[in-house]
């Protein structure tokens, strides 16, 4: 009966130390690296480019808003001179007198003040891009018209002219030459072969797409550095031009467990060799290289170092930057 029980309290001593033992191994053994590391997830990789796209939205619709006020404004003035005039002029065909602003884009409304357009509407012929008006109102002495936002494609300014067709087919003489600019489109310049300068990174796989995020691991009780080349020289053409620069740093600890850290605690640090605001408007972009280190690990942990550098130009809308 005691040897029994002794065995059993054997069992039991061994079985206690046997749970033990793995619990504090758990806690000392590594965690293995995922091929994906949960900080990935962190990372819109639009969120930036979006930004971007809705300011210069907003500076066109701002834009747009300017010019719908001062056409109501010319338009009112036209009514109150026509009440006050005493002679009012008359024309059997088509006559432009002026048309608002000197600069247009694509969407944009224009006012073609005349007279003998008619009370029937007409058309409104753009030359030379055999393109029309799109019609917003017509009245005898008055056009308001919108340029078509389909015009893109080109890249550099236009010299367009504006002629009044009635609805009987009679022209007027061309209007004074106004200037048709392209708007502005933003794109990001995607990473496709970094060229990684490092011995001791022990992580394989070094880019991850569509977020463009870089990863280096440290796993040795050495500091760890190198640099890395994103883009190779590139002359941007067809009035593309170097836009801005988003740069975004994530410092992670694997142990038991993992933790997101402040980068100062893993020496994590990474910088573009270049200073990117004196690139801003030019179509000449040098080699562009970041400057990365990972202070060592501890004899459990892998330090980790994650950015992403995203790259923007603005050109043209619809034309292509090589």
């Amino acid at each position: 009966m005691k040897s029994s029980r002794h065995i059993l309290l054997v069992m039991i001593v061994l079985v206690m130390t046997i749970v033990f033992a793995s619990s504090v191994i758990a806690q000392i053994t590594p965690t293995q690296p995922s091929t994906q590391p949960p900080i990935l997830r962190k990372t819109d990789p639009n969120q930036k480019l979006r930004e971007l796209q809705a300011a210069e939205q907003k500076k066109r619709v701002s834009r747009q808003l300017a010019i719908k006020a001062e056409i109501t404004k010319l338009a009112q003035k036209d009514i109150e001179m026509t009440k006050t005039k005493k002679k009012v002029e008359i024309c059997t065909s088509p006559k432009i007198f002026s048309v608002s602003g000197r600069e247009v884009y694509p969407g944009e409304s224009v006012y073609i003040r005349g007279c003998g357009f008619g009370i029937s509407k007409g058309m409104v012929s753009i030359s030379p891009l055999n393109k029309q008006l799109e019609i917003e109102t017509w009245v005898d002495g008055g056009i308001v018209g919108k340029i078509p936002l389909d015009i893109t494609g080109f890249t550099d300014p236009k010299t367009i002219t504006l002629k009044v067709v009635s609805i009987q087919g009679v022209a007027s003489d061309p209007s004074t030459s106004l200037t048709l600019k392209p708007h502005i489109e933003i794109k990001q310049l995607m990473i496709t072969q970094p060229i990684m300068s490092s011995v001791c990174d022990c992580r394989k796989t070094n880019i991850y797409p569509p977020n463009q995020n870089i990863y280096h691991e440290n796993c040795s009780n050495q500091q760890c550095q190198g640099v890395d080349t994103l883009f190779q020289p590139l002359q941007l053409k067809n009035n593309w031009v170097y836009h801005y620069f988003n740069m975004e740093i994530y410092c992670y600890k694997y142990s038991a467990g993992g933790s997101d850290l402040p980068c100062s605690q893993i020496g994590g640090l990474a910088n573009p060799v270049q200073n990117m605001n004196l690139l801003v408007g030019k179509s000449t972009i040098p080699k562009i290289e970041i400057d990365w280190c990972i202070g060592p690990a501890d004899r459990y942990d892998r330090n980790l170092i994650m950015y992403i550098f995203q790259m923007f130009i603005s050109g043209p809308a619809g034309s292509s930057h090589q």
